[in-house]
């Protein structure tokens, strides 16, 4: 499992009183919670219909490969998901992850953010020193004040 991908995510309750989710197709409410676990610390996962296959609902016999692009698309309809592509994949980002998601640590993505997206990043980069960036509202958490995030994530390898 990549670093920055928990071992237990958390789907979040208010999932089962979102009118989006109401209008959603049996097999798209299924897979958005199956996108949700396996996101990184970002809410970031594959675009791969494949990759999603085999991470999200690999025993799932009644989500196929060929039906995961019909449903991304209703996911991205009613908002819940932006599918976007990089320079080298296609990725998805969860619209709400920040407002369901207080987690401790987050490590930068390997995807890119898409456009207009704000990364909040929290991560030991040693022992003894804690990288902080848009975690909060103090001056310390502005991306100005860590110059060396810039070459923490360039230097992340994107997935291929």
């Amino acid at each position: 499992m990549p670093r920055g991908t928990a071992r237990g995510r958390i789907v979040p309750q208010s999932l089962s009183t979102d009118p989006r989710i109401g209008r959603l197709t049996l097999k798209a409410a299924l897979l958005y919670d199956r996108l949700w676990i396996n996101c990184d610390d970002q809410g970031r996962v594959s675009g791969n219909p494949a990759e999603i296959k085999y991470a999200a609902c690999p025993n799932i016999d009644h989500i196929t490969k060929e039906d995961i692009p019909e449903l991304l698309k209703e996911l991205e309809d009613v908002g819940l998901i932006n599918v976007y592509s990089t320079s080298k994949v296609t990725a998805i980002q969860m619209l709400d992850w920040w407002q369901e998601q207080k987690l401790q640590w987050a490590w930068p993505s390997r995807f890119p953010p898409p456009e207009g997206w704000q990364d909040r990043l929290r991560y030991k980069k040693s022992a003894k020193e804690v990288v902080t960036v848009n975690w909060g509202v103090s001056p310390e958490n502005s991306p100005e004040s860590s110059p060396e995030l810039s070459a923490f994530i360039s230097a992340v390898p994107p997935l291929t």
